[in-house]
């Protein structure tokens, strides 16, 4: 997977071997104690059985939308279905699939070792690349909900060109978060359902707010409506302030790679001891 999560979560078990999915079978043996699949189901029967499956967007609508993937999963049920965010969890659980959240940050992403105040200025931050394949289908949503924002200084990223030309609106491009986020009350971000990015807990850990749309996290702001939007950044912009950012920065302390290892340790172990239960 590539995950320092996992690496680390792992890292005391002797024997680990990373393959594809089409190799899978070919290597699988009693000598494994599991197998954790990144998103994808696509092995054989036996194995999936024996399998944590990582689910991320894809897999979790393959598995929303598929009566077949469904009925293959209650025949072959893997040892225990995680995700990436709460609102594919919930997805799941509204189709009937039981799943755990397991949150998982870049294996860049480093904690920042103190608090920086908001700044004074109002200025956002706004994920925006027009190439990626869950956000093409909101780009109209994104220049229509910016247009509507005209009392903040908007900050948009990674994408080298901003979606809308405006007064209050320019594209940074590809930058390092640590560097941009302490200059920022929050960040901004409209694409398909479950598409959560792993910037999230840059921005968070600095103790800075997230809005969301269409996302029900629990630690993220959102609004059901596009429509929404525009007004749900004036109202954080007016309301969040230093005490309830320094209780995100706190909060973050969660997302430290080497506490999520032992999250994830500790669950992998119980799943090892508890299969047969």
């Amino acid at each position: 997977m590539g995950l320092n999560t996992l690496k680390q979560s792992l890292r005391k078990y002797t024997s680990i071997k990373t393959v594809t999915p089409s190799e899978m079978e070919s290597h699988w043996s009693d000598q494994y104690d599991l197998a954790l699949l990144h998103n994808t189901i696509d092995v054989p029967n036996h194995i999936l059985s024996n399998s944590i499956v990582y689910a991320l967007q894809s897999v979790v609508n393959q598995l929303i939308r598929s009566p077949a993937s469904q009925e293959r999963l209650r025949t072959n049920k893997p040892l225990e279905i995680w995700c990436n965010t709460r609102s594919a969890e919930n997805d799941l659980r509204r189709a009937g699939i039981e799943s755990v959240t397991m949150y998982r940050p870049a294996p860049r992403f480093t904690l920042p070792t103190s608090y920086i105040p908001l700044p004074q200025k109002r200025r956002i931050l706004w994920y925006y690349d027009s190439n990626h394949k869950f956000m093409i289908s909101r780009l109209d949503d994104i220049k229509r909900t910016i247009r509507n924002i005209r009392d903040a200084e908007i900050l948009t990223f990674p994408d080298v060109n901003p979606p809308v030309v405006q007064d209050n609106v320019s594209a940074i491009g590809r930058v390092q978060l640590q560097h941009w986020v302490p200059r920022v009350h929050g960040m901004v971000r409209i694409s398909d359902r479950l598409d959560f990015g792993r910037s999230s807990f840059d921005v968070y850990s600095h103790g800075r707010w997230l809005l969301y749309h269409d996302m029900e996290e629990d630690f993220s702001f959102t609004r059901k409506y596009v429509a929404e939007m525009p007004s749900a950044v004036d109202e954080l912009l007016a309301t969040q302030t230093n005490s309830e950012a320094q209780s995100r920065f706190e909060d973050a302390r969660k997302f430290d790679l080497e506490t999520l290892a032992e999250v994830w340790e500790s669950r992998v172990r119980w799943l090892i001891a508890n299969r047969n239960c």
